[in-house]
C-alpha cells in the first residue's frame, strides 16, 4: 500500500497491510495484521516512528483478546511475537479525537488497555466486537473493526474540521501552514492551541513527523541521492537533514537506507 512502510521483520511476523474502506480514508491511514505461527515463534523488536497519528491494536492471545490504544510522540522500540495474532488500525492525526472522542493528552506513550486504563462510552461495544472476532481470519477481524469504526462516523459533525484541513495541508506541502488564521477564522495562537489539543503535537512537530516519514520512504529507494532526499523534504542541506534524521530515528540516513534495502532484498523471491 502506497505511503506505508513495512516493518523490518515483516516476513517473520507475517505482516500484512490492508487499505481502509473509502468512507474511512479521511480518518484511517491503514489497517495491518500480524499472523500466528506457533510452530516457529519469533520475538521481533520493531522501531516505531511517530507521525501525529495513533494506533488501536487488538491482540488475540491465548489468555483472551485485549484492546490497546496509544500514541507514540517519539521513536520507540516495541516487541512483537509471531505466535500472538494482532490486528491494528493506524489513525491519521486528529482522528482519535474526532472518531473516538479521546484527547491525545489522555493517551500515554505506552499502550493503554481499553476497559482498564481507558474507559469510554464505546468501550463495551468495541470489546464485544473483539470477542466476537476471536478465531476468525485476520481479514474478517479487520472487516468487523472497519464496520465498528463506520458506526462511529455517525457521531461526527457534518461541518468541515479545521484541524484535519491544516494537517492535510502540512502533509501535502511539507511546509508549515503559513496562515493558520485563513483555515480556522481564529487567531494563530488559538489555532495552535486547538491543534495541540486535538493532535497532541504542535504544527511544527507535525511538520517534522511528515518530513521524516517522507524521507524514510525515499531512503527505501536506492536511486535517490541523500542530497535530493534532503531538498525534497524541505531541509536546507544534507548536513541539516542528517542531523534531524538522526535526532528523530537514532540512526543515520545511510544506516537506515542500508537496513531497509537489506530487508527488501531479503524478501525478494
Amino acid at each position: 500500500m502506497a505511503g506505508v512502510i513495512s516493518p523490518n521483520h515483516s516476513t517473520e511476523l507475517n505482516f500484512k497491510i490492508y487499505a481502509p474502506r473509502l468512507e474511512l480514508r479521511p480518518w484511517v491511514q491503514c489497517f495491518w495484521s500480524i499472523g500466528s505461527d506457533a510452530h516457529c515463534v519469533r520475538l521481533c523488536d520493531e522501531k516505531l516512528y511517530p507521525d501525529g497519528g495513533a494506533s488501536l491494536i487488538i491482540s488475540f492471545a491465548a489468555t483472551g483478546p485485549q484492546v490497546e490504544i496509544w500514541q507514540n510522540r517519539s521513536t520507540q522500540i516495541r516487541k512483537f511475537s509471531s505466535d500472538v495474532p494482532q490486528i491494528s488500525v493506524r489513525f491519521r492525526p486528529g482522528a482519535v479525537f474526532l472518531l473516538l472522542g479521546v484527547a491525545p493528552q489522555d493517551i500515554d506513550e505506552n499502550p493503554m488497555v481499553v476497559g482498564q486504563d481507558l474507559h469510554c462510552s464505546w468501550s463495551s461495544s468495541l470489546i464485544g466486537m473483539t470477542e466476537r472476532s476471536v478465531g476468525l481470519p485476520a481479514s474478517s477481524q479487520i472487516s468487523n473493526l472497519e464496520a465498528w469504526l463506520c458506526s462511529r462516523l455517525k457521531v461526527l459533525s457534518s461541518q468541515e474540521n479545521v484541524v484535519f484541513k491544516i494537517a492535510s495541508e502540512i502533509e501535502k506541502t511539507l511546509c508549515k501552514a503559513a496562515e493558520l488564521e485563513c483555515y480556522s477564522g481564529m487567531s494563530r495562537r488559538s489555532t495552535e492551541r486547538k491543534l495541540k489539543r486535538e493532535l497532541g503535537v504542535s504544527p511544527g512537530q507535525l511538520l517534522t513527523f511528515f518530513r521524516l516519514r517522507t524521507a524514510r520512504q525515499l531512503l527505501s529507494t536506492p536511486s535517490v541521492p541523500l542530497a535530493e532526499v534532503a531538498l525534497h523534504c524541505g531541509y536546507y542541506d544534507q548536513a541539516h537533514f542528517s542531523h534531524a534524521f538522526f535526532e528523530f530515528t537514532q540512526e543515520s540516513p545511510l544506516a537506515y537506507r542500508k537496513r531497509k534495502l537489506s530487508q527488501i532484498y531479503k524478501a525478494a523471491p
